[in-house]
C-alpha cells in the first residue's frame, strides 16, 4: 500500500525564505524595557533628551513649592481660627460669669439651720418657790418646794409624780418629784402638815385657797428653810429625735400641713419637704420627713423681703452679718399744718 506522504506534492521550494533578503533590524533582538526608579523619583530613560528631563524636574520643583505654600497658608488659617475661637470662648465665659453674678445677686437670700438629733424636753418653769420642811415629830423630816401655781394650772393639769429640778438661790440644783397640787387628791393630813410648814414663811395661812404646786425634794442634804427657789417640772420629752428650729417649720395655708425647705447644696436649690411635727419646746421642734437626716440643712429665715418660696427655687446663702431686708411700708399721709 502506498504512503500518504508520497501522494502529496512537494511545495517546500515554493515557500522557502531567503534570509539574506530580510533586513537585519527585523531579526535583531529587541531592546530591554525601560526601568523606573520610584524611590529616587527620577526616570532613567537613556534615549530621552537631557533638556526634556531638566524641564520635567523643574516642573516637579514648582509643584512641590506650591504645595508647601498651600500647607503654610492652611496652617496659618487654622492658627487664626484657633485664636479667634479662643477669644470668642473667653468672651462667652466672661459674659456667662457676669450674667451668672447678676442672676445670683437676684436670688432670694436665706439663712440656714442644721438638722440635729437630740433629746427634746418640755418644761414648766415656776419662779417664786419657797423651800419648807415638814415637822419630824409629826411627819417625816422631808423638804418641799412649794409655789403658787394658779397661772400654771393648765400646763400642770393631769401631771403627777413627774421629774422636777429645784434650782436654789445658792446655785445648787436638787432633784425632786412633782407630786401635784394641793387641789389634786391631797389628803387632809398632807394639807395640814404643809400648812404648818408654811406658817413661818411668806405665804398666808390660807394658802390652800390657791393652787399650790408641791415638789418633793428627794435629796436628803440639808437646805435652809425659807430659801427661794426656781422649779422646773418636766411636762413631756422625746429622746433621740430629729430636731430643727421652730422657725424652720412652715404651715401650708391651704390644708394646714407642715413642711420645711430642705437646702440642696448641689444646684443651690430648695426642696419643699413635708414633715410630721412632734414635741415643740424651747424653740425647737421634733420632725420626721423623707430625706431628712442629721446634718441636713433647712431654711430658718428668708432675708429677702416679699419672697414667695417655690419648689426647686435657687437661692443665695446669707453672708456673715447680713440682715433681713426691711419690709415695704405704706408712706405716711402728709398733712398741711
Amino acid at each position: 500500500m502506498a504512503n500518504k506522504n508520497d501522494m502529496l506534492p512537494d511545495i517546500s521550494g515554493v515557500f522557502k525564505i531567503d534570509e539574506s533578503k530580510i533586513p537585519k533590524t527585523l531579526i535583531e533582538k529587541p531592546a530591554e524595557p525601560v526601568r523606573k526608579n520610584t524611590q529616587a523619583q527620577s526616570v532613567l530613560i537613556p534615549s530621552e533628551d537631557k533638556k526634556t528631563e531638566a524641564l520635567r524636574q523643574e516642573r516637579m520643583k514648582r509643584t512641590q513649592a506650591v504645595k508647601r505654600k498651600k500647607a503654610v497658608k492652611k496652617k496659618e488659617q487654622l492658627r487664626m481660627l484657633a485664636l479667634f475661637g479662643g477669644g470668642a470662648l473667653i468672651l462667652i465665659l466672661i459674659a456667662g460669669l457676669i450674667w451668672g453674678g447678676v442672676a445670683r445677686s437676684k436670688r432670694p437670700v436665706v439663712r440656714l439651720a442644721q438638722v440635729t438629733q437630740q433629746d427634746i424636753e418640755s418644761y414648766c418653769v415656776m419662779n417664786g418657790a419657797i423651800v419648807v420642811r415638814t415637822d419630824p415629830e409629826t411627819y417625816a423630816n422631808e423638804y418641799y418646794a412649794v409655789c403658787i401655781a394658779d397661772k400654771y394650772e393648765t400646763e400642770l393639769k393631769d401631771k403627777k409624780n413627774v421629774p422636777a429640778a429645784v434650782y436654789l438661790a445658792d446655785g445648787t440644783v436638787r432633784e425632786g418629784l412633782y407630786e401635784g397640787t394641793n387641789k389634786q387628791d391631797r389628803s387632809s393630813e398632807d394639807i395640814r402638815i404643809i400648812r404648818e410648814a408654811l406658817t413661818d414663811t411668806d405665804y398666808d395661812e390660807g394658802f390652800s385657797d390657791y393652787v399650790t404646786a408641791l415638789i418633793h425634794i428627794t435629796s436628803t442634804d440639808p437646805i435652809d428653810v425659807g430659801s427661794a427657789a426656781e422649779v422646773r417640772i418636766t411636762l413631756a420629752s422625746e429622746k433621740g429625735v430629729l430636731a430643727v428650729p421652730e422657725a424652720a417649720v412652715f404651715t401650708d395655708a391651704g390644708d394646714g400641713s407642715n413642711y420645711v425647705w430642705l437646702y440642696r447644696s448641689f444646684g443651690k436649690k430648695l426642696v419643699k419637704t413635708p414633715v410630721t411635727v412632734g414635741l415643740i419646746a424651747n424653740g425647737t421642734a421634733a420632725v420626721k420627713g423623707e430625706g431628712l437626716k442629721a446634718g441636713s440643712e433647712v431654711v430658718c429665715e428668708f432675708l429677702t423681703a416679699g419672697v414667695k418660696p417655690e419648689d426647686k427655687m435657687k437661692v443665695r446663702l446669707a453672708a456673715e452679718g447680713e440682715t433681713a431686708e426691711p419690709t415695704e411700708t405704706a408712706p405716711e399721709d402728709l398733712t398741711d399744718e
